[in-house]
């Protein structure tokens, strides 16, 4: 019972699109479908006095029960799939000379053609196998067009005309069986196609976002946020103002020296979080390269002091913790720079990143605007 509401549970999510069919799941479906559908087959032909028909599909019952049960659990697709093609293909043609073309038995060969490119181009496959799809699809082919032609040539062995009701329910169960096979490869193959292309997006936008970010800070990297600036360059009007802050981890070599480079990470980290806390929605940040980060943040210089204060202040308070648990701090220093319209942003990083160097040069720890 537990084994049942899980694959319920599977196929509704994914008929949702949020999983993949195993091949487990797929083959058993496919198999103790056949066995059903079979059976059905197995009480018509006895109804209708077919009686060797009868006992074929009581054999391609439990053929098809076997299938699923041992061979699923084998995992042996492949070969259950080349079982598969044979054994329909067999028994269409076998029922269509046996009790005549009417009852639509060769409708399951054209649903056969869909059933080899998913079930050989299915992402949940061993591997995906151009070359045997086409060869299935050459063997229903062929093998639709032998019994076509043979048919005319052999006399139908069991005179079914007693009954009409049983022939015609057999033939709309036929093309309904047919059809249904054909939409449910179809939606199948629309809901792997759906989820695998969900997948990827995801997957590019991971990719996107690592390529972005500066895996240690998880602030933006150079690239990123040059980019960024630049298309708010190329929208700017004449009245807008950003600061550009070129900012350096004073003596940060020291750190790393002293405590080692897993500490030094740890303090780099902590500048990230305190920049991170204290720029604006729509400001940027990055780390520019080693212990160095640069921010561009909208607005003239004095409406801007205050927040780029705040992170030297917040730094110079904070405590940072050895591997053997010495307590010690850490300083940045900062240049800060004004854009203006029609100036050129490497002109104007290049101003901060001087300021910058004029505060180390003159006693570190402070905010250098001009």
């Amino acid at each position: 019972m537990k084994r049942l509401k899980k694959q319920i549970y599977t196929i509704r999510h994914i008929i949702e699109g949020k999983q993949l069919i195993e091949n487990e799941l797929k083959y058993r479906l496919i198999c103790y479908g056949a066995a059903i559908i079979h059976f059905i087959f197995c009480v018509c032909m006895f109804c209708m006095k077919a009686s060797i028909m009868g006992y074929y599909n009581v054999f391609i019952v439990f053929f098809y029960s076997y299938l699923g049960s041992v061979m699923v659990e084998k995992e042996k697709f492949i070969k259950i799939q080349l079982l598969l093609f044979l054994e329909i293909e067999a028994h269409s043609a076998l029922m269509t000379f046996m009790l005549g073309p009417d009852f639509e038995f060769m409708l399951y060969t054209v649903a056969l053609i869909p059933g080899a490119f998913y079930l050989n181009n299915s992402p949940t496959g061993e591997e995906r196998h151009f070359g045997r799809t086409l060869m299935l699809s050459a063997f229903v082919m062929l093998s639709y067009l032998i019994v076509s032609i043979l048919k005319p040539f052999f006399p139908v062995y069991y005179n079914t005309s007693a009954y009409p009701e049983i022939r015609i329910g057999i033939s709309y169960f036929n093309i309904f069986i047919a059809f249904l096979l054909l939409f449910s490869f179809s939606l199948l193959f629309a809901l792997e196609t759906g989820y695998m292309s969900v997948l990827l997006e995801k997957e590019n936008m991971k990719l996107g976002e690592e390529a972005s970010f500066d895996p240690l800070t998880q602030l933006w990297n150079r690239r990123t946020l040059t980019t960024a600036v630049t298309n708010d360059i190329n929208l700017m009007e004449h009245e807008d103002l950003f600061t550009v802050v070129m900012m350096d981890i004073d003596n940060f070599k020291r750190v790393n020296d002293t405590y080692g480079h897993d500490v030094g990470d740890e303090v780099l980290v902590g500048l990230a979080g305190i920049i991170t806390d204290e720029v604006r929605e729509g400001d940027y940040s990055c780390r520019w390269g080693g212990e160095e980060f640069l921010l561009f943040l909208h607005g003239a210089r004095y409406d801007t002091y205050h927040a780029v204060e705040r992170i030297r202040k917040r730094l110079s308070e904070t405590e940072f913790e050895s591997r053997e648990g010495e307590k010690f701090g850490v300083t940045v220093t900062m240049g800060m720079a004004e854009y203006r319209y029609g100036m050129q942003l490497r002109s104007i990083i290049e101003i901060a990143d001087k300021r910058l160097y004029f505060g180390k040069t003159h006693g570190k720890n402070q905010v250098v605007t001009g």
